[in-house]
C-alpha cells in the first residue's frame, strides 16, 4: 500500500480536501473564516491580558463575494 503513495504539500491536501476546514460551500467558508478570525483576535486579547473590543463588519458587494473585516 505505502508503494502507491506520494508525499504532497498541505496546500494540496487542504485543496483537496477543502470540506475538513469548513470550505465547501460559500456559506459555512464565511462561517469559518468569520469564527476563526474572531477566535484568533480573543485569543491574542487573553494571551495580551486585555479585555477584548472585536468589531466584524460583512460587506456584500456587487459581485456577490462577500469581505470579512475584522478589527480587534
Amino acid at each position: 500500500m505505502a508503494a502507491g503513495q506520494r508525499e504532497i504539500s498541505v496546500s494540496e491536501f487542504f485543496a483537496k480536501n477543502r470540506h475538513l476546514l469548513g470550505f465547501d460551500s460559500p456559506r459555512r467558508a464565511l462561517l469559518t473564516a468569520v469564527k476563526e478570525a474572531v477566535d484568533n483576535a480573543l485569543d491574542a486579547c487573553e494571551e495580551a491580558g486585555i479585555l477584548p473590543e472585536i468589531w466584524v463588519r460583512l460587506e456584500n458587494p456587487a459581485n456577490g463575494r462577500y469581505r470579512v473585516i475584522v478589527q480587534d
